[in-house]
């Protein structure tokens, strides 16, 4: 769940998921994003139906326009041959400006 109570201080927000270092690529994995908004609209992304190495996916992008938020469907595959580190290669393709360093769970 997304809190929308300080929506007023972004322009964008892009939602996208990811896949560990180590692991092959979503396809087989049977997992699905669905997004619904409060007035009930909602689409969802299968995310086993990506390309092979299918790492990262930038599944919407919301954006403020004239006052509004709207939501767009992105559905934008990433893999490694995209560049080293996939959160640097969707942080450049969206414009986000964001410094990313490598990390551990």
């Amino acid at each position: 769940m997304i809190n929308l109570d300080h929506h007023a201080e972004f322009s964008k927000l892009l939602l996208f998921v990811y896949i560990y270092s180590g692991s092959g690529d979503f396809c087989g994995l049977d997992a699905v994003v669905t997004l619904t908004s409060d007035r009930g609209d909602s689409f969802e992304v299968r995310l086993d139906e990506c390309p092979p190495q299918g790492h990262a996916c930038a599944i919407a992008l919301i954006k403020r326009q004239k006052g509004e938020l709207v939501v767009g469907r992105e559905v934008r595959w990433f893999t490694p041959q995209d560049g080293p580190a996939i959160q640097d290669v969707i942080s450049r393709a969206y414009r986000l400006g964001m410094k990313w360093t490598p990390g551990q769970k």
